[in-house]
């Protein structure tokens, strides 16, 4: 009995300090990605490969200033579920999904979530589109931060979910974000 308790007690830290190390970088998410790319293209030279292949990859470092002067870098993302949106103005799936993301904000509030969008146009465009469209997000314009650093090279929207390690969990493209109450279900696994 003693023996079995000296043994979890040497393997229950290891366990709990390995699952921080069962993230990749983001780079080698990337490499994972083009690499399911071109073994798909292998089989179907048609079929689609998505963002969920970063699952598991840890955000980049970055550091930008939001449109409402908030300094988000890749320390917004730890302590917290973020749901993160990649979204343009000229985009009508990423506007149809707006509500949806909305009703998710007042679902499950800002204690234990941020929510952050990220678009490639112009900060005053943005702030023009937002009058006619509220929407619950903190907002970051930046190409530099959607094309360069996250590679958004899966279309608009894009929606990651990230867990409070800063490690995506959840990775999808295409509007209707809580369709079949999908985000959701992931947020309240991960909430547990």
């Amino acid at each position: 009995m003693k023996k079995t308790l000296h043994i979890l007690l040497f393997f229950i830290p290891a366990l709990i300090s390995s699952q921080s190390s069962l993230s990749i970088s983001y780079q080698e998410g990337l490499d994972n990605c083009q690499s399911i790319f071109e073994e798909n293209q292998k089989l179907s030279p048609v079929k689609y490969t998505g963002p969920d292949c970063l699952i598991g990859a840890r955000v980049p470092e970055f550091s930008a200033i939001s449109i409402d002067g908030k300094e988000i870098s890749s320390d917004y993302f730890k302590g917290k579920i973020t749901i993160l949106n990649f979204w343009m103005i000229s985009c009508p799936p990423c506007i149809a999904e707006i509500p949806e993301f909305n009703n998710v904000v007042d679902k499950f509030g800002h204690d234990k979530l941020n929510y952050l969008a990220i678009s490639p146009d112009d900060e005053k465009d943005i702030m023009a589109f937002l009058i006619k469209h509220p929407w619950d997000f903190s907002q970051l314009s930046s190409a530099e931060v959607a094309i360069d650093i996250f590679k958004a090279r899966w279309g608009f929207p894009t929606t990651f979910v990230i867990n409070e390690n800063a490690i995506i969990i959840a990775a999808f493209s295409g509007g209707k974000p809580d369709e079949d109450d999908k985000l959701s279900g992931i947020i309240r696994a991960e909430l547990k």
